[in-house]
This record gives C-alpha cells, structure tokens and sequence, in this order.
C-alpha cells in the first residue's frame, strides 16, 4: 500500500478556487457578497460587480451587488437599473432571443458604448455617478441558463485600471461555471416563490393582530420579517427607498419594536394564539 500527502493546490492566480472552501461556508449568509466581491476584486481588479436572476414568466431580480468602497453604490444603482431601465442594456436583448444560453454567453461593452449607454447615469445620485458611475468605462457580462432561472453577471472596470484585459476576460469565463454555481445556491430560484408565501402569511398576521399598521406598513413589515432587504421593498412595492425607511421607522414605533429580529419574534407570538 502506497500513501503519499496530498499535494495542496496553491491556485494562486485563481483566488475563486484558491479560497473556495471558505467561500462555500458564507454561501446563504451576510458573509457572501463581500467574500465573493473581494476574491474577484483580486482575481480581476473589477470596481462594481452585480448578478440577477430571470425565471420564466418572473420579474428579474437583483441576487448580488458589491463595488470598492463603503458606500452601496452598486447595490443603489443596479436597483434603479432593474426597476426603469432593464430594457434599455443592450445585452439583455440575448434573454428573449433564440441564443442557447444552456452552454453560456460573454459580452464585452466598451468604453464607447458605455458613453453611449444614455440610462447609466439615471441609475445614480449626482454623488454617486460623479463619485464612481462616470469612472465605469468598460463592462463584462457573463450569462448562463443554470437550472429554472438565467443568472447574469456584470464586471465593471474603473477608469484607472483600465479595460479588462485579455486574460482578465479568460479568467472571468474560465471562473464562470464556479461563480454561476455559486449565485445559484446563494440565491435559488424557489426562494422568490416560498418568500412570496411566508410574506402573505406575515401580512395576514399583521393585518388581523389589531395594532393600527396601515395596509403599506403592514407590507413592509412583512417583507422585512422574511428577510427582504430595503431595496428589494421598494423594488417589490413600486415605491422609493426612502419610503420604504419611513414606513419602517413608524411601524417599529407603533409596534414598540426596534429590530428586524424583534419584528420577527412579534410576528410569531401574534401567530402563536392562532394556532
């Protein structure tokens, strides 16, 4: 019998399957989106990155947004993009087209073009495009039918680092199935669906529980409880960001609660006596 060590595979050009084992124990955790940004940070130097998933007869959703920085700057704009100006990209022209997306497609929209792009800049605060949204001047985008939902990935470059260059292109297809893997198992195409189901019965239990939620609290309430973020509210609601945080701040006042967690145990013990 023979035994030998095994040979730990360094992958240094390659920090998605360098690190993938921590990556796979933050998958489905607040830990995700910056882990994942910060690997292909490094493997390809991108300054925004974003992902959505389409399901048949679905609205596109927003599965993941993270840019260098503090401020959301990613997450804020690909929110505006998706709700006013999804139609208006170019490359999603490939999803209600006969292309065979089983295998997976790359696009590559350059500087020009992105000029060019006139709903770009309606996707950001003057702050916001003048801080970083006009400094976007290349974009890859990988698309793949993985499953029940089409996941699309946009990598952005910064005007300091330049365009994508070739092997930063190979390495974003040669990483593509273990990232598009990756957003599926992150962001499954039943959640919208079981999410759905346990916000109407969170909304029933507000609705029925006699504390004075006006029927717009009581949505955001819900929303909140099963875990959808502020954004996705306005998103799911048609209503602006800010509305979505004023109906918060009034419904937590009203119920005398000041976290999601807490709104949540509430939730719960409402739902307690009615079983």
């Amino acid at each position: 019998m023979d035994v030998h060590p095994i040979t730990e595979r360094t992958f240094a050009c390659d920090p998605l399957r360098r690190d993938v084992g921590r990556l796979v124990a933050t998958v489905a955790t607040s830990r995700f989106e910056p882990e994942l940004f910060r690997l292909l940070e490094e493997a390809v130097r991108c300054e925004h990155l974003t992902a959505f998933a389409i399901a048949q007869s679905k609205r596109p959703r927003l599965i993941f947004a993270a840019n260098r920085g503090d401020a959301p700057i990613a997450r804020s704009a690909a929110t505006a993009y998706l709700h006013s100006h999804w139609n208006a990209d170019p490359t999603n022209h490939v999803l209600s087209g006969k292309t065979d997306l089983t295998k997976g497609i790359i696009a590559s929209v350059s500087t020009e073009e992105m000029l060019r792009l006139q709903y770009r800049r309606a996707c950001y605060t003057s702050a916001d495009w003048a801080r970083n949204g006009s400094n976007l001047v290349h974009k890859v985008t990988v698309i793949k039918q993985h499953e029940a939902q089409t996941i699309k990935v946009n990598f952005y470059r910064h005007r300091d680092a330049g365009p994508f260059e070739p092997l930063a292109v190979q390495t974003i297809i040669e990483s593509s199935d273990l990232l598009f893997a990756f957003l599926a198992r992150h962001a499954p195409a039943d959640i919208v669906t079981d999410m759905g189901a346990l916000r109407e019965q969170f909304e029933k239990i507000l609705q029925d529980s006699g504390r004075g939620l006006t029927r717009r609290e009581v949505q955001v309430c819900a929303a909140i409880a099963v875990g959808m973020s502020s954004e996705a509210i306005a998103l799911t609601l048609h209503i602006r960001l800010n509305t979505v945080l004023t109906f918060r701040k009034r419904s937590y006042a009203r119920l005398g609660i000041s976290s999601q967690n807490e709104l949540t145990r509430l939730i719960y013990a409402l739902a307690a006596p009615l079983q």
